[in-house]
């Protein structure tokens, strides 16, 4: 990203559960000789080298999905070089049922996510153990 000149601000790393575990194993990241991040205090790394590390689990619907090795893909990217399109305003109802003595409550809302800039996006392969 540095040498793409990509805004060292508001850098973002998604990564797996495994991967924290493995992180949070690495003693330039946990001791206080390397950095002034107190990871180990606290269980989790926030921020370390200009990132703000997000956690994902698994997840149904997919996640951070690895291949039929111990391979993970992982994501950095830059706040900026991610776009956001709605073609639905949220919208919400609430409408009483009289005969389930109820209310019912239905909202809806559609929205899709872009690539803007591809120099912001950078994919990571982390092997798990």
């Amino acid at each position: 990203m540095d040498a793409a000149n990509v805004d060292p601000n508001d850098r973002v790393m998604i990564i797996h559960a495994n991967n924290l575990e493995a992180l949070l194993g690495d003693t330039e990241v946990t001791s206080s000789d390397f950095s002034s991040v107190k990871s180990l205090v606290s269980g989790s790394v926030d921020s370390y080298m200009g990132f703000k590390f997000i956690m994902l689990g698994d997840m149904d619907e997919g996640g951070l999905v690895k291949d039929g090795s111990n391979d993970r893909v992982c994501f950095a990217f830059h706040k900026s070089a991610i776009g956001l399109g709605t073609s639905m305003q949220a919208k919400s109802r609430v409408d009483y049922i009289p005969e389930k003595t109820s209310h019912l409550v239905a909202s809806m809302f559609s929205a899709g996510a872009v690539a803007i800039e591809s120099a912001g996006i950078v994919k990571i392969t982390c092997r798990e153990a």
